[in-house]
Parts: structure tokens; C-alpha cells; sequence
């Protein structure tokens, strides 16, 4: 035969094959008919009592209660495998295809699927024991029918290099779980989870493509392995027992991708973390079962972590961001009233611009724990009236630093507790820092006694800071409203700014201003007609004593100068109630010195700023002058005229 005939003979016999197994391709309907056994191959076990599916494009279903232990009896072919309508009572069980002891296999037409709309939980779920084979993509789905759980296990291998979905259709919180038992070693297709929840009972059993995709709120259990997972959609990842991976995770803009602890199980994350998506962590249920964020690779993701539930930890190596955006812990509206606490376990950990915000559900507060570790922030702010603590809770007596490095024009504000712990065992100490040209409030009741710095910008106390804190202003300013209970101390460089545009901050300790003192006049008011501490910027010294050394009172709020209050002297009280003023050196900036001049003085524990406006007499000429003056003028009349006549 010539080869150009031969080859249409080929293509012949091909298309004949095609044809051949579409017309044989048929639905078969499970009906458990023969008495003598439960075999595939045994016509009389469905409805068509003389035929049995076993071609590529065949359909069964298996329905009913009768003979549900199905043994293949030899290697079998099917266009589509479904578990439809099943009776049961208590915990009769569900079909299984084959045992662990004899295996056969089960091959799937390329778009073949896997369909189950039966097995409440684990009973009576469908078992396939058969080894799978896939001729090119592949599906199993759940089909949640009824408002329960569906469940479906996998105890063979899967082979083939065909894309595998493992899907559910959803009703309200139900949803389909697949357990996958075999080393899928063999199987090299992109596994994507499309709503289900796949439970993994085996390390190799999503096969050897190292990337899972996930999408419509998808979720993997009882995670192993050493997986990638790229969140398309928003997703979840469960570890049922002590679990550390070192995968990456990707998540996509606008989606969340969930670590979820099961409980008392502690979750080690390594891998790099990254995408526009946000990052939310249900963590372990105690300080020592952390959900943990580690390893030696930064994690840029930048929609967000939030801390819903439990116990969270960052540990990268120190410097590295194991979180490079925004964090929110507690707020969610979780149904409890249990902490919810992200800690240190190393330095550095948290982006520096990044803001901090501590919610609250129920009594259950969100803590930012810095265990004895150091680390900077952008802001720090509560997430309801009162809510958040912020403490050091290291077990140890060393110092956890807490630095806000805000931005400039950026204001954040915190009105739940900065402490050194919660009191129990050892708590170490808690120290805060301010940095960055932008404003940190402080609104609540603190007691933490570590030392507090103000390097930039502005910290306003608009509650109270501990009575062992002590206070150093570097550089910006300390203002506020509100009592600050340790020493302070204010370097050239630095500012106290008091009040909230005019108002009072109370100091029940010393007082060494250095710097500047930032004094501002809400209203043209003085001692005889006005209150200091609402008319104009006040410091209570509350029976301590204060020094200024060389300092400054800058004034801010001032009217024009050629206002006529201006006109007549004044004295304000600017700081009061001390035990005793040493007053050395010193100056007043910020006003028209030709108007009149600012002096400071001090009497009864009271530092007053006066105001001598220039007399009028002062601006009328000597009779000296005066001549001198006139004469001038003429001459200057003189030699004009001259000039013009030439």
C-alpha cells in the first residue's frame, strides 16, 4: 500500500475509533441488582441489566443504598463518576469504590468530572479507594443540595498532567470538603481549589506542581507540604496540628487570604508573603500556640494583617518587614471576648509607616505585645473609643521600645492604655518614643514606666502618662491637655506646647525647660478679665518644682500689633502651682518689639509674662530733634527749586 494511502487509512480508523466510543457513550444508573455481589461488571447491577460503563464517555451514577461497596473488578474508563440521591439512617455508610487491599484503576475522559451530592460530614460520604487517571483536565465537585456538609475521600494516587478543579457549589456557610490521602507523586497538573475545602492527609497529594491556585472563598485543611498558594480570590489555609511551612503565598488586589490555627495548634508561616491582598489571622487560642510570621524572606504584601482571633507572632529576622503595611488587631466583631494579641519575637518587624490600630469586641481587647523587643511604627490608634493596649508582657525585666515615627500632616490617635503588663508574673518594661513630624495622641490612662522621648513632631497627651515615666523632649514638642505624672524635661531643641488651642497640661512632677515654651493667646484676655488654661496656655505645676534655664517662650496667636489692646500693659499667668520657679536667664519671641516689649517674672509659685507697651511720648521728637528736622527740610526745599529753575 502506498504511504499517502496509508495514512488516510490511519486518519480513517481514528475518526471510525471517535465515533465508535461516541455512540457507545451512554449514563448507567446504579441499582445494586444482582444479589450475588456488588462488581462494576455485573450488568445486573444497573438499570440497563446487560451493559456496564467503562468508556471514556460514559456517565454513572451511583444512587440508592443497595450493594454500596463497589469493587471495579478490573481497570475501568468513564466520561463522569457521580454520587447522586442516596438513603441512609444513622451511620450506615455511603459508597466505596474498591478497598486499600485492591486497588484498581479509574480512568477520566479529558473534561471528565467527579460529582458528589451525598455524604452529610463523614457519613455516609463516598470513599474512592481506586488509584485516578486523568486523560487531560479533570473536576471533582461537591453539590451542596440540602444545607448540610458534604464530604468525599480520595485514599488512591492520582497520575496525569491534565489541570484538576476541586469545586462545590455553596448554600450559606455549607460547603463541600475533599480529602486527598495518596502520594501524588505521579501527577503533575495545576491544582486549583475553586470554593472547596481540599484536606490534605498526605504531603505530596496536590501532586508536583509546586503552585495551588484558590478563588471563591476556598480553603485548604489540616495543611502540609511545601506548597505555593496564589489567592485569585479570597481563600484560607488551616493547620490541624503543629505545622511550619515555607511556601509562598501571593494574594491577589481587593481579596483575603486567612491563616487559621484550628485552635490550640501552633502555625509557622516562613515563606514569603506578598500581592495587593490583605493577610487575616485567626490565630491559636494561647501565647504559646502563635499563628507565627518568620524565616529569612520579607513579606511585602500591602492590604493589610489583621489579627481577628488569638494569638499572632511576627519573628523574620531581625530588620526584615514581616509586615510592610497597615495593621488592625481585634474589631472584627468576633462572637467573644477573648484577647486578641499580636507580639514580637524579634526586633524590627513592622514596616516603619506603618499604622497600628487596636479594636476591641466585647471586653476582648486587641494587645500589641512587644516582649522585651524594639520596634518603630507610622501611628498608633484605637479602633473604637477606648479600645487597645499596647504593653511589653516580656517575662523577663528587660525593656520593649515602642517608637511612632508619624509623617508629616498625619495625626493618629490612641485612647486605650500603654502599659508595662498586665500585672501577672513578669512584665518587664515599656518604653515609647516619638518620632516623625507628624502628631501621636495620647487620650488614654497609661501607666507604663519606661522612659518617654520626643524627638520630632508633636506627642499630645490628652490623658495621662505613668508616674514612673519619665519625659525627654530632644526635639518637637510635648502638648496636649491632659497630666503627665514623671518628670520632664525639655532640651534646647525641644518645645511643651500645652493645651489644645488654648489649654492646660498638668505636671505632678518636675519641670527643666531648656527649650522652648510654646505659648499661645486664644482671646485678648489677661489676668484682670480672663482664666488661664482656657483664655490662653497654662502650665500646672501641681506642688513640684520647675527650672528654666535659658528658655524660650515662643508666642503664637497674637493679634496684630496695632490692635488697640496693645496699647496698655497686661500680665498672664502662664505656669502655676509650682513649689518653687528658679528662673535663670531666658527670652520672649514671636511679637513686634516696637510696639512694646514681654517680660518674665515670678511670685507664689507663679510664672507671669508681662506686656509694657512703648509710651506715647516716646514717638514725639525731642525739641533738639525737632529743629534739626525743620531746618533739614527747608534746605531740601531749597536745592530742589534751584535745580528745577536750571
Amino acid at each position: 500500500m502506498k504511504p499517502k494511502m496509508t495514512s488516510i487509512v490511519v486518519w480513517l480508523c481514528a475518526i471510525l475509533a471517535i465515533l465508535a466510543a461516541q455512540a457507545g457513550a451512554a449514563t448507567y444508573v446504579w441499582d445494586g441488582g444482582d444479589v450475588d455481589d456488588a462488581n462494576w461488571d455485573s450488568p445486573d447491577n444497573w438499570t440497563a441489566d446487560s451493559l456496564y460503563p467503562d468508556a471514556l464517555g460514559d456517565v454513572a451514577q451511583l444512587t440508592g443504598n443497595v450493594r454500596t461497596a463497589v469493587a471495579l473488578n478490573g481497570n475501568r474508563a468513564l466520561g463522569s463518576l457521580e454520587f447522586t440521591a442516596y438513603s441512609h439512617s444513622g451511620s450506615q455508610p455511603g459508597f466505596v469504590l474498591d478497598t486499600t487491599s485492591l486497588r484498581n484503576t479509574l480512568t477520566l475522559a479529558d473534561g471528565g468530572t467527579i460529582i458528589s451530592a451525598v455524604g452529610d460530614w463523614f457519613i455516609p460520604a463516598p470513599v474512592i479507594h481506586s488509584n485516578l487517571v486523568l486523560n487531560g483536565a479533570a473536576t471533582i465537585q461537591m453539590n451542596i443540595n440540602d444545607g448540610n456538609n458534604k464530604y468525599m475521600d480520595f485514599t488512591g494516587t492520582i497520575t496525569g498532567s491534565g489541570p484538576l478543579t476541586l469545586g462545590t457549589t455553596l448554600t450559606g456557610t455549607r460547603r463541600g470538603y475533599i480529602r486527598l490521602d495518596g502520594t501524588n507523586t505521579s501527577f503533575s497538573g495545576q491544582v486549583t481549589i475553586d470554593g472547596a475545602m481540599a484536606v490534605m492527609n498526605n504531603t505530596s497529594c496536590f501532586g508536583t506542581n509546586p503552585t495551588v491556585n484558590l478563588l471563591n472563598d476556598a480553603k485548604v485543611g489540616s495543611i502540609r507540604g511545601s506548597y505555593n498558594y496564589n489567592f485569585i480570590g479570597s481563600g484560607a489555609l488551616y493547620a490541624w496540628g503543629g505545622v511550619t511551612q515555607n511556601g509562598t503565598i501571593a494574594i491577589a488586589n481587593g481579596m483575603t487570604a486567612t491563616l487559621d490555627s484550628g485552635g490550640g495548634n501552633s502555625f509557622n508561616w516562613n515563606g514569603a508573603i506578598s500581592g495587593q491582598g490583605t493577610l487575616a489571622i485567626v490565630g491559636g487560642s494561647t501565647n504559646a500556640t502563635p499563628i507565627t510570621l518568620g524565616g529569612a524572606a520579607a513579606n511585602t504584601f500591602s492590604g493589610g494583617l489583621q489579627v481577628r482571633q488569638g494569638y499572632a507572632a511576627l519573628n523574620k529576622t531581625a530588620g526584615l518587614d514581616a509586615v510592610a503595611c497597615d495593621v488592625t488587631v481585634a474589631g472584627f466583631g468576633q462572637a467573644n471576648n477573648n484577647p486578641k494579641v499580636l507580639r514580637l519575637a524579634n526586633d524590627n518587624q513592622i514596616k516603619d509607616t506603618a499604622v497600628v490600630t487596636l479594636g476591641q469586641d466585647g471586653t476582648g481587647q486587641g494587645i500589641f505585645r512587644m516582649n522585651g523587643r524594639n520596634d518603630a511604627i507610622g501611628g498608633l490608634a484605637s479602633g473604637a473609643a477606648g479600645s487597645g493596649i499596647v504593653e511589653n508582657e516580656s517575662g523577663a525585666s528587660n525593656t520593649g521600645t515602642l517608637t511612632v515615627d508619624a509623617a508629616n500632616g498625619a495625626t493618629y490617635v490612641f485612647s486605650g492604655v500603654l502599659r508595662d503588663g498586665d500585672g501577672s508574673g513578669t512584665d518587664g518594661v515599656l518604653a515609647f518614643e516619638k518620632k516623625g513630624l507628624g502628631t501621636q495622641v495620647l487620650s488614654g490612662t497609661n501607666t507604663y514606666s519606661g522612659a518617654t522621648t520626643v524627638s520630632a513632631g508633636l506627642l499630645r497627651v490628652d490623658g495621662s502618662l505613668g508616674a514612673g515615666s519619665s519625659v525627654t523632649v530632644t526635639g518637637g514638642s510635648l502638648g496636649g491637655a491632659g497630666t503627665v505624672n514623671g518628670p520632664l524635661i525639655v532640651q534646647t531643641g525641644g518645645a511643651v506646647a500645652p493645651g489644645l488651642s488654648p489649654g492646660a497640661l498638668a505636671l505632678n512632677a518636675s519641670l527643666l525647660l531648656q527649650g522652648s515654651y510654646d505659648w499661645e493667646l486664644g482671646d485678648l484676655k489677661d489676668n484682670s478679665d480672663g482664666a488661664a488654661g482656657s483664655d490662653w496656655d497654662l502650665i500646672v505645676m501641681n506642688g513640684a518644682g520647675a527650672d528654666l534655664i535659658d528658655a524660650t517662650i515662643n508666642l503664637a496667636g497674637l493679634a496684630p500689633s496695632s490692635d488697640p489692646f496693645w496699647q496698655a500693659a497686661h500680665t498672664w499667668t502662664i505656669l502655676s502651682g509650682a513649689g518653687q520657679i528658679n528662673l535663670t536667664g531666658g527670652a520672649v519671641t514671636g511679637y513686634d518689639a516696637d510696639f512694646g516689649s514681654f517680660a518674665l517674672a515670678q511670685g507664689n509659685g507663679e510664672l507671669l509674662l508681662n506686656w509694657e507697651a512703648r509710651s506715647e511720648q516716646s514717638d514725639i521728637p525731642e525739641p533738639a530733634t525737632l529743629t534739626l528736622l525743620v531746618v533739614t527740610a527747608i534746605g531740601l526745599t531749597r536745592y530742589r527749586r534751584r535745580r528745577s529753575i536750571c
